[in-house]
């Protein structure tokens, strides 16, 4: 009967055995997914900080190329000018002479205005397009820091589901009270003090805690995707991550664009342009 007894159990201890194993495969194969995932934002992180390195020298070309439209600009307004100073002079001579003058100043008129729109307009798509990239590069740091956030939060999580047992008692008793109600805290150890470390921890305790982890993680990932309400508030979390140099260069870029379009309108209309 004893050797019966024996085989029974070394036989429930072996399948216990095999479904820990399993259990752990399982696991150390998402922590493998995870940190290849963690690598691969990386990898994007770095791909966006040269897009920024590369938009950055963009606006630097942009801003060099606006200052030599400006001087194209003031140049054709001194010459505008002489123009109408010629022009008060032809007024004195005959008709015929004046109208030809007339026309070609017209003509010159026409041509001005044309170029200046144009470049105008060159100006204002690459304004846009680096405005574009700006905010493709500020969501990928977005998409970056809510997932730093979620994991940090469910490591957090977990870390006070250790240090909030206290007291005495073994792991067989709170096992037990684990078994009779699955919202209990993932793992419970005789740990008393809110320093707990992994090498203190009993292999089901690691495995527990791993998978907390991992619940919490995907929890969080949800919760982040769901609805109007979680979305702003991902967003107030990656935005309060974001460098505040940031914020400041975005602020100055759109202070000097308007800056830019007021001098632009008082210029068209000091000077007749439409």
């Amino acid at each position: 009967l004893r050797l019966l007894q024996l085989q029974t159990t070394t036989k429930k201890t072996m399948q216990e055995n095999e479904q820990m194993a399993s259990e752990l495969a399982f696991q150390n194969r998402e922590t493998e997914r995870l940190l290849e995932k963690n690598r691969k934002l990386a990898e994007e992180n770095n791909h966006t900080r040269r897009q920024l390195s590369m938009h950055k020298e963009a606006e630097g070309e942009l801003a060099k190329r606006n200052h030599a439209y400006l001087k194209t600009i003031q140049s054709l307004i001194a010459k505008l000018k002489a123009v109408e100073s010629a022009k008060k002079d032809l007024e004195k001579g005959g008709k015929n002479k004046e109208e030809s003058v007339i026309a070609q100043y017209r003509m010159r008129m026409k041509l001005l205005q044309d170029t200046v729109e144009e470049c105008y307009e060159q100006l204002e798509s690459l304004r846009n397009e680096n405005e574009e990239k700006t905010q493709e590069v500020n969501r990928l740091h977005t998409i970056k820091e809510d997932l730093g956030m979620s994991i940090i939060q469910a490591a957090e999580e977990a870390k006070k589901s250790f240090a909030g047992v206290s007291g005495g008692g073994s792991y067989a008793d709170h096992e037990a009270e684990d078994d009779d109600d699955d919202d209990h805290d993932p793992i419970a150890g005789s740990q008393s003090s809110s320093n707990v470390r992994l090498a203190d921890l009993t292999e089901g305790q690691k495995q527990k805690a791993l998978a907390y982890i991992i619940s919490r993680i995907n929890e969080l990932q949800v919760v982040s995707r769901g609805g109007n309400r979680n979305n702003a508030t991902g967003g107030r979390r990656g935005e309060a991550a974001l460098p505040q140099l940031a914020d400041r260069q975005q602020g100055a870029k759109s202070e000097q664009l308007r800056e830019e379009r007021v001098m632009a309108f008082e210029t068209r209309t000091e000077y007749g342009f439409r």
